[in-house]
């Protein structure tokens, strides 16, 4: 399976997917608004790697949507891992694959996946707008 890549000349409202998440189910999108509910998640270890991740709800004027931040070790392709200076209200670009409600995530690894209730997005790269 291949994942698609949406490049738009402005990034996606939030409210298009919640509308109809199936049709973004894996597709990588460029979503833009203000951080918010920031806390860390999911420490384990991979490859002798601590790893640890963020997850925070972005909001913009149209809605807001989960974002997962995975670790290095979670992503290695992470092209700008999430910095520690990005607090909440902090306005940013987030790329992202959709996840959409009702698909199974996670890869059988502990954390152990689930089947999603809500639309989440899991970001490849997280930055500040007017930067990239």
């Amino acid at each position: 399976m291949t994942t698609n890549v949406l490049f738009a000349a402005e990034p996606l409202a939030i409210s298009s997917i919640l509308k109809v998440p199936g049709d973004y189910h894996l597709q990588v999108v460029t979503l833009e608004g203000s951080v918010q509910d920031m806390e860390p998640v999911q420490q384990y270890r991979s490859m002798g790697c601590k790893c640890e991740s963020v997850r925070f709800r972005l909001e913009d004027k149209t809605g807001s949507i989960q974002v997962l931040v995975p670790g290095p070790c979670g992503n290695p392709g992470l092209a700008a891992p999430f910095l520690p200076g990005f607090t909440n209200e902090d306005g940013v670009l987030v790329e992202a694959r959709i996840e959409a409600p009702g698909y199974y995530t996670g890869q059988g690894l502990s954390p152990g996946g689930k089947v999603r209730d809500t639309a989440e997005a899991v970001a490849k790269k997280v930055w500040r707008p007017g930067s990239k």
